[in-house]
C-alpha cells in the first residue's frame, strides 16, 4: 500500500531530492536495472533505454550512467528496491504517479508530499497524518484541505 504524508514532520528520515542522488549512487545494485519493471519505469519517465546494468541510452543525453538518470525515476526504483525509507514525492514528476502505485502493489511504500499530488484512480492509500485509508480523487483533496485547516504541521502550498 502506498502511505502518503502531507508535510516532512516525520519519525522516519525523509530522503528528499537533494540527498537522492547520493544516496541511489551508493546503495545501487547492478541487479535492479535487470528487472523488468525497472526498465519500464526508465522508459516511461525518462524516455530512455537500459543498455546494460550501468549504462542508458537517452534521447537526449545520449549514453549515460544509470546514476545519470532523472531524480524522479531514481526515486521511483529506490521505492521498489529499498521501500524501508520514505521519499520526496514532491521531487518527483506526474509521470512518477502511475509508477508509485505499480510499486505499492507489490509491498508498502512510503512518500511524503508538500503540495496535493495527481494521482489517478483507482488506487487505495493511506494518510499517515490522520491513519484514513483513502480510495479517490475527491478524498485525497479533502485530506489535504483537512490537513491545512486543522493539524497545524502543515502549511499548504499553492
Amino acid at each position: 500500500m502506498l502511505h502518503l504524508r502531507f508535510g516532512y514532520a516525520s519519525e522516519k528520515k525523509i530522503l528528499k531530492s537533494k540527498d537522492v542522488k547520493g544516496f541511489f549512487r551508493v546503495n545501487f545494485k547492478p541487479s535492479w536495472f535487470e528487472d523488468p519493471l525497472v526498465k519500464k519505469i526508465v522508459r516511461s519517465i525518462d524516455r530512455s533505454e537500459i543498455v546494460g546494468p550501468y549504462a542508458v541510452e537517452s534521447p537526449v543525453l545520449n549514453l549515460i550512467s544509470n546514476n545519470d538518470i532523472s531524480g524522479g525515476a531514481k526515486i521511483v526504483i529506490l521505492t521498489l528496491f529499498l521501500p524501508e525509507f520514505e521519499y520526496d514525492g514532491s521531487a518527483c514528476g506526474e509521470n512518477c504517479v502511475k509508477w508509485f502505485l505499480e510499486v505499492a502493489k507489490r509491498h508498502d511504500i512510503h512518500l511524503a508530499y508538500a503540495h496535493l499530488p495527481k494521482y489517478q484512480e483507482p488506487f487505495e492509500m493511506k494518510i499517515v497524518n490522520t491513519g484514513v485509508v483513502i480510495s479517490s480523487k475527491d478524498e485525497l483533496r479533502r485530506a489535504y484541505i483537512d490537513l491545512d485547516n486543522h493539524d497545524g504541521t502543515y502549511r499548504m502550498v499553492v
